[in-house]
C-alpha cells in the first residue's frame, strides 16, 4: 500500500538518497491508532473470605463487643438499633454457646436468650421477666402511644420506655429499650445476612496478621440491616452498602463492620439514615456461657398446681357416698 509523502519526506529522499526514505519514514508523523480497551479490574480472590464467614455463622460459641452509630432518619431505636436516631448504641458486650444460648449487656441493662424464649432484667431492681411473644413483656410494654422506632428501631411504632421512642411504661425505666435488645440479632445471625447480601468483593489488603476483604451490598440486604422497610411504602428511596470482613491467618473471622445509607423523600422532605455497625469476636469456639439462675427461674417458671374441681351439691351421690345434709 501507497502512502503520499509529504514534503519534508521528499527533501530526506533527496538529500539523503536511499537512507533518507528510512529517516523519513520514521520521522513521517502517524495517523492515530485506536487505544487497547482497559483490561477488566482483577476480580479479587475472596474464597478465604466467604469460607470465613461461613464457618463464622457455624461457631460453636464465642464473646463479642460491638458499636452502633446512627445519623439523620426517625427518631427512636433502642440500643444498638437497626436504623433511626441519632448518636451511639454502644457499647455492647454478649456472650453466645450453642447449647447454652445468648447473654449481652449494654450498659444498665442484660438480656438473655435460651432458644427461642427471651428474659430482659430490670435495671431499676434487677429482677428478671420474660418477654411475651409480641415482645412487650407483660404489663412492661403497656406505655405511651407517641409514635417512634419499634424494636431495635424498627419498621413498627411501639409504645414503652424512652429507648423505644415512646413514652414511659408502667414496666419502668427503658421497657422499649429492652425490647430493643430482644429484637436484636446475635453476630452469627447477622453475618448470615451479610454472607447472602454481597453483591461484589471490592478489595483485599493486609492489615496486620489478618487480611481485611472490602465488599458492596445488595439493595434488599441494605434494607434488611435497617429493619426499616416498610415505613418507606412508596416513597423515592435510593440505599447502598459496604461491609468488611476481616480474616486471620488461621482463617477465622474476628471482626467485621458494616454502613448502610439511606436516602429517601418523605411528604416533601429529604431524610438521609446511616448506620455504622462494628462488632469484633473473641474466644472463638472457646467461650463459656453461664446464665444466671434468676434468667433461667424467669424463663421456666414453675407450673401453677391444678385446682382441684369443685363439688356440685346437686348431683346425685355416687354409690358408697352420703348426702350432705
Amino acid at each position: 500500500m501507497t502512502r503520499k509523502m509529504s514534503m519534508f519526506a521528499w527533501a530526506c529522499v533527496l538529500a539523503l538518497g536511499p537512507a533518507g526514505a528510512a529517516v523519513a519514514q520514521e520521522a513521517e508523523p502517524k495517523k492515530d491508532e485506536p487505544k487497547p480497551a482497559p483490561a477488566d479490574t482483577p476480580k479479587v480472590d475472596d474464597g478465604a473470605m466467604k469460607t470465613a464467614i461461613d464457618g463464622a455463622t457455624r461457631y460453636s460459641s464465642y464473646a463479642f463487643t460491638s458499636t452502633t452509630e446512627r445519623a439523620g432518619g426517625f427518631g427512636g431505636g433502642g440500643p444498638e438499633g437497626r436504623g433511626g436516631g441519632r448518636g451511639a448504641g454502644g457499647p455492647m458486650e454478649g456472650q453466645y454457646a450453642k447449647d447454652v444460648g445468648l447473654m449481652i449487656k449494654t450498659g444498665d441493662r442484660q438480656m438473655v436468650k435460651v432458644k427461642d424464649s427471651i428474659a430482659v432484667q430490670n435495671p431499676e431492681d434487677g429482677t428478671w421477666r420474660k418477654l411475651d411473644a409480641a415482645g412487650a413483656g407483660g404489663r412492661g410494654g403497656q406505655g405511651g402511644g407517641r409514635r417512634g422506632g419499634g424494636p431495635d428501631g424498627g419498621p413498627e411504632p411501639r409504645r414503652g420506655g424512652p429507648d423505644g421512642g415512646g413514652e414511659r411504661g408502667r414496666g419502668g425505666r427503658g421497657a422499649g429499650g429492652m425490647r430493643g435488645m430482644a429484637s436484636l440479632r446475635a453476630p452469627h445471625e447477622e453475618l448470615a445476612v451479610l454472607a447472602g447480601g454481597i453483591d461484589k468483593t471490592t478489595a483485599s489488603e493486609k492489615d496486620g496478621e489478618a487480611t481485611r476483604y472490602a465488599v458492596s451490598l445488595k439493595t434488599q440486604t441494605v434494607l434488611d440491616l435497617s429493619g426499616m422497610g416498610r415505613r418507606f411504602g412508596d416513597s423515592q428511596v435510593e440505599m447502598a452498602g459496604t461491609a468488611s470482613f476481616w480474616v486471620d491467618a488461621n482463617g477465622k473471622l474476628t471482626r467485621y463492620e458494616y454502613t448502610t445509607t439511606i436516602n429517601a423523600t418523605m411528604r416533601d422532605q429529604d431524610v438521609e439514615m446511616k448506620t455504622t455497625r462494628k462488632v469484633e469476636l473473641k474466644g472463638i469456639d472457646s467461650t463459656t456461657v453461664s446464665i444466671p439462675e434468676e434468667a433461667l427461674k424467669a424463663l421456666n417458671p414453675p407450673a401453677e398446681p391444678k385446682a382441684e374441681p369443685k363439688a356440685d351439691p346437686k348431683a346425685e351421690p355416687k354409690p358408697g357416698e352420703s348426702t350432705p345434709l
